[in-house]
């Protein structure tokens, strides 16, 4: 993979031009929020009340003798049609979104980049619409070919123009937790997962997750009693500007829908994307409202991580202001 990534850079570098830009944005109605609010908390289902984003952006790029050359597709929504169980080396929809622009545009390098989805999935759904479907590369290709459309319609309509600057800023900021846990409930989870490890083990069961729990609940107990365990985690974002009205908002984490929303509406340009999964992963970035709702409570994916709690809903606020500060910046 690090020769890959070399090589794609060294032929870029070898292919640099002179190029027209420009941005637009369309709109694919195939997305729903993943989860539903109870009188509990939350739980895994379809919500079409809740936030989405349906915006597809779109960023070409041609040849100075207006010849597409590379055409870029930004969408919220997480490429997980198929579900976890396929086995298959796969980028679900995002695949045909690139294979059919690349069809239409002979020669033209399709790119996608995927928004602020970390609450969003493809509206796959049962007969009732309760329930999430998963299937197979059939609706990934339909779903794909839908986006796809809408990114052609929308570059159609793009006029590129010569970019005077190209500037690029970082900063490293620093995400709030949820409250942490007490070393005595933490003590007493522990005591839960083994037990669970070893009941899965005994029925011959696969217990790999469940091990990754015992080792996050090892680790966090002996940081609470060490009272080293961290109440935020750093993490660096990134602000790409391309002229006066196209930016990148670069996150390394999934990002929810509504944190995304925001943030575009602070940058407040015409060609405002933001790109979640960027240059690391940390985890789930939740709104506001998710954690109102109870989402930070019932989620456990973080276990899987070295963090001790989930991620708090202020963090929407600390984006919010760095993408603001970055794009002042820039």
């Amino acid at each position: 993979m690090a020769k890959k990534i070399a090589g794609a850079v060294y032929m870029a570098d070898q292919n640099k031009q002179e190029v027209l830009v420009g941005a637009g944005v369309g709109e694919a109605k195939v997305s729903i929020n993943r989860w539903q609010r109870t009188p509990t908390g939350v739980r895994w289902g379809p919500n079409p009340d809740a936030p989405v984003d349906h915006s597809v952006g779109v960023l070409r790029v041609d040849k100075l003798n207006g010849e597409p050359l590379a055409i870029l597709v930004n969408y919220a929504c997480h490429p997980s049609i198929m579900g976890a169980d396929n086995l298959l080396y796969s980028g679900d929809y995002t695949s045909y979104v690139q294979s059919v622009i690349e069809k239409v545009y002979n020669g033209v390098t399709a790119l996608f980049s995927t928004g602020a989805g970390g609450d969003v999935k493809i509206a796959v759904l049962t007969e009732d619409g309760s329930q999430f479907r998963y299937t197979n590369l059939e609706d990934c290709r339909r779903y794909g070919t839908i986006i796809a459309a809408e990114a052609i319609k929308v570059a159609e309509s793009i006029k590129t123009k010569p970019v005077k600057r190209v500037s690029a800023r970082t900063k490293r900021v620093d995400l709030p937790l949820v409250s942490l846990p007490s070393p005595e409930d933490v003590e007493a989870e522990l005591s839960r997962i083994k037990k669970q490890v070893a009941e899965l083990e005994a029925q011959g069961k696969d217990a790999y997750v469940k091990r990754l729990h015992l080792e996050w609940a090892q680790r966090t107990l002996t940081a609470l009693r060490n009272k080293t365990a961290p109440t935020s985690i750093p993490a660096e974002v990134q602000m790409l500007r391309i002229g006066e009205e196209i930016a990148f908002f670069a996150v390394p984490g999934e990002l929810f829908v509504e944190v995304g929303l925001k943030i575009k509406e602070a940058m407040g340009l015409p060609g405002s994307f933001v790109v979640a999964y960027a240059n690391g992963y940390i985890g789930y970035l939740p709104s506001k409202r998710a954690e109102e709702w109870g989402w930070c409570a019932h989620d456990d994916s973080y276990k899987l991580s070295t963090r001790p709690a989930n991620f708090s809903g202020r963090i929407e606020d600390v984006l919010v202001a760095a993408a603001k500060e970055l794009l002042s910046e820039s």
